[in-house]
């Protein structure tokens, strides 16, 4: 399940990005002090199901919504999504901006939706879990019939 999104922002005034680009508040902020780079998240008021279970549909919409919020924040594109700055840890400069949690609708009417997701948008998308299944699970379903054909006697 996908519960926010965070972005990446590397420069000196990231923290402040969304205030900048007239976005909405996110959930919190997680600055290092060293050097300003910062974290961004955003709570979402549905969590999506990233799993084989949940609509590709509303997957690749909030695909495009990331890209645009991402855009527009001039956050790192190459961003796993996976893996943030703990925001409870006492190495970043934590700010709690608003519990509020945003529909996907709210927060693309503050972006331009991409059209098409770039190749590497679509390589890292919500996850790149979610890309591994898609591209071997075509190879598997060839696999499997090639298999059911044969014939394999290991003790023969």
């Amino acid at each position: 399940m996908l519960h926010y999104f965070f972005f990446d922002i590397d420069r000196s005034d990231a923290v402040m990005a969304w205030h900048d680009e007239n976005l909405p508040m996110p959930y919190w902020t997680a600055q290092t002090q060293k050097n300003g780079h910062a974290h961004i998240c955003y709570k979402l008021e549905i969590p999506l199901c990233t799993s084989e279970f949940g609509s590709q549909k509303a997957l690749a919409y909030a695909s495009k919504v990331q890209a645009g919020l991402a855009k527009k924040l001039g956050a790192d594109v190459g961003y796993s999504h996976l893996i943030t700055k703990n925001p409870f840890h006492k190495d970043w400069r934590v700010t709690f901006w608003s519990e509020q949690a945003y529909p996907l609708d709210y927060l693309a009417d503050f972006v331009e939706l991409p059209k098409k997701l770039s190749k590497k948008q679509e390589v890292l998308g919500l996850g790149r879990n979610c890309t591994l299944f898609d591209t071997v699970r075509k190879w598997a379903y060839k696999a499997i019939r090639a298999h059911r054909c044969s014939t394999f006697d290991v003790f023969g």
